[in-house]
């Protein structure tokens, strides 16, 4: 009798198809990869325009922007930063609670600490790859908090990585401290201390940033310096970029000698946007206060064409980005837009600043 035809894939047949999906699978993760990060990307830009109108907000409110942050002074010393201008924008971003939890008159470090972890969405973006709330290694074993909720988004500084600034009038003096002189070509629209008005804005709130992008993350690895390059490490434990919404200060000797190297709510246009390793934001005591009267400017840390010495040691941390060739940058005006990491530095630096009268093109 005829043996019955069996139909099915010979072994070559099955190995064949196999190769063709893989094939297949091969060239459709790259476009679904490309579909992720565009999603990601356009949600990061919502954020910042979220941001936007939060500080538009505010500003029609108190007629002027947030300062950067609060750090008062007695008996010409500082003491720990009050409030981040994040915490000012809060009731500005549907987080009434939580700003309601914040205590105005004591620092960043002496809240609540479910305040101090509190995550608020907006301010992070879904490419960064940080643990949120993080412990950090180091902030824990100086105040009473470790676990921390992060932000993605940093304050422009403008073009100087300077701080400085003139000390109250007298020991008795419970006024902030004025921010010292930074050049008008340098200066940004946030600092300490101090909020500016769009009045103030002359170079047009529609060519000026206002925040933009500080990833964090083990992607970004921290060091020393403006211009350094060699990784920091803690205890035998490399330093990586974490910046807790609430802190409202730069780091400092104290903190330096217990091996923090961290970026902050800062960020400046100095050195390149997505430089790695992250330069840090670091306040330099021997630099902070001068006289009253002093016009000459704070000293920047690198040769910025010749407008201050270039031998200072503080340092203010750079922007960067884990979407792919740039970051997305925030407007005063609350337009959003993405800037490519190979953007011409003249450009990139008058950008950012309120005050200097260029004429620029970022395309």
């Amino acid at each position: 009798m005829p043996r019955p035809h069996r139909s099915g894939f010979t072994l070559v047949e099955l190995l064949v198809v196999i190769a063709i999906i893989g094939v297949l699978v091969a060239l459709l993760l790259p476009a679904i990869q490309a579909a992720r990060e565009a999603a990601r990307r356009s949600q990061c830009v919502n954020n910042l325009k979220q941001l936007g109108l939060a500080l538009q907000n505010y500003h029609g409110a108190r007629k002027e922007f947030p300062p950067g942050g609060m750090m008062p002074m007695t008996n010409s010393v500082f003491l720990t930063g009050f409030a981040s201008g994040n915490t000012r924008l809060l009731p500005y971003l549907e987080q009434t609670t939580l700003y309601d939890q914040y205590d105005q008159t004591i620092g960043w470090k002496d809240q609540l600490a479910e305040v101090c972890a509190a995550v608020v969405p907006g301010f992070n973006c879904p490419s960064t790859s940080e643990e949120n709330p993080f412990t950090h290694p180091v902030i824990g074993s100086l105040v009473p908090h470790s676990v921390y909720g992060t932000t993605d988004y940093v304050f422009s500084k403008g073009a100087s990585d300077a701080w400085c600034f003139y000390p109250p009038s007298g020991p008795t003096d419970q006024r902030p401290a004025r921010p010292g002189p930074i050049p008008e070509q340098l200066l940004g629209a946030f600092y300490i201390n101090e909020g500016v008005s769009i009045r103030q804005i002359s170079d047009g709130t529609s060519n000026t940033f206002a925040m933009g992008e500080g990833a964090s993350g083990e992607n970004w690895l921290m060091c020393r310096g403006a211009t350094c390059t060699t990784p920091h490490e803690a205890n035998g434990v490399p330093s990586f970029a974490l910046a807790a919404w609430i802190i409202s200060e730069p780091s400092n000797s104290s903190y330096f000698a217990a091996g923090l190297v961290a970026p902050s709510l800062f960020a400046c246009t100095l050195v390149p946007l997505n430089q790695n390793p992250v330069a840090d934001s670091y306040i330099d005591p021997g630099e902070l206060l001068i006289a009253p009267g002093t016009t000459a400017p704070c000293p920047s840390s690198v040769d910025d064409g010749g407008i201050t010495s270039g031998a200072g040691g503080s340092t203010t941390s750079n922007f960067r980005s884990d979407h792919p060739g740039g970051a997305n940058f925030l407007n005063l005006d609350g337009s959003v837009r993405y800037i490519s990491d190979s953007v011409d530095m003249l450009a990139y630096r008058a950008a950012s600043t309120i005050r200097g009268e260029e004429v620029i093109s970022l395309d």
